[in-house]
């Protein structure tokens, strides 16, 4: 199997067998006609916290391509994190934007924002997978998280619209922060990234065993996405419960 075989491979292996990114089997697209606000919230805020930590991801996989000599997928890299990081928006990084429309136009504060367990869980695994000294693997990990930025913001797009609505009675201003940060994610920066870093990694993964690593890196960052979804679902169910039974138990006793 040639590399560009196996890339159009693991890409439809990513929108079949794994739920992240799948339009009604993720955990929350599948039920967010049944949330309520404070679970969407909870959802949205935890989110924020993946785009605050892509650069350091893609950080470490640029840093050790670059100790590998790996040049191209070191220039690609950079040029990714570049835009990510404002070149192309006012030296606004597209955190700061994402954090500006949420604030302004739903009233969700996220800046200070921990990781939950779910999200630290993520947040690790997904340092683990990028930072190995296997370029292969690690390449074929920051190549997952690129290629699923597209299906995963459509869904997390959804969340936000269903939020507009519960809270405003309305979509998106079409000329909002938060229009433009989506259209501009989803038409541009990130076909444009996931282009330009199969495209370089191609030049280096050739080899059976090569190929074979960057799909375990892949495959490992598509599970553990898998995982932080379900664990939102579940913490947004669980803290909304536990915040109606301190109600409950501070009610006045009759």
């Amino acid at each position: 199997m040639t590399y560009d075989e196996l890339v159009d491979k693991l890409n439809k292996a990513m929108r079949e067998e794994y739920v992240a990114v799948h339009p009604t089997q993720n955990p929350i697209a599948s039920t967010l006609k049944d949330l309520c606000d404070e679970e969407i919230i909870y959802v949205i805020e935890q989110y924020s916290l993946f785009p605050k930590s892509i650069v350091s991801f893609l950080q470490a996989t640029r840093d050790n391509s670059r100790a590998a000599r790996w040049s191209e997928v070191d220039a690609k890299l950079t040029r990714n994190m570049g835009e990510k990081l404002g070149t192309e928006t006012d030296g606004k990084t597209h955190y700061q934007i994402l954090v500006e429309g949420l604030e302004n136009e739903l009233g969700v504060h996220v800046r200070e924002v921990a990781c939950s367990p779910a999200t630290h869980t993520f947040v690790e695994g997904i340092r683990k997978s990028v930072g190995t000294q296997d370029i292969p693997y690690a390449i074929g990990a920051a190549y997952a998280l690129e290629s699923s930025a597209v299906p995963e913001l459509e869904i997390v797009l959804e969340v936000v619209q269903t939020l507009s609505r519960m809270e405003q009675g309305r979509t998106l201003q079409p000329d909002g922060t938060l229009k433009r940060f989506f259209d501009m994610h989803l038409g541009t920066w990130e076909p444009g990234h996931e282009d330009k870093l199969r495209k370089a990694a191609s030049e280096y993964v050739k080899t059976p065993d090569q190929c074979r690593a960057f799909e375990q890196g892949f495959r490992a960052v598509m599970g553990i996405m898998d995982m932080w979804w379900y664990g939102m679902q579940n913490e947004s169910i669980l803290t909304l419960w536990s915040r109606h039974y301190r109600e409950f138990k501070s009610r006045p006793k009759p």
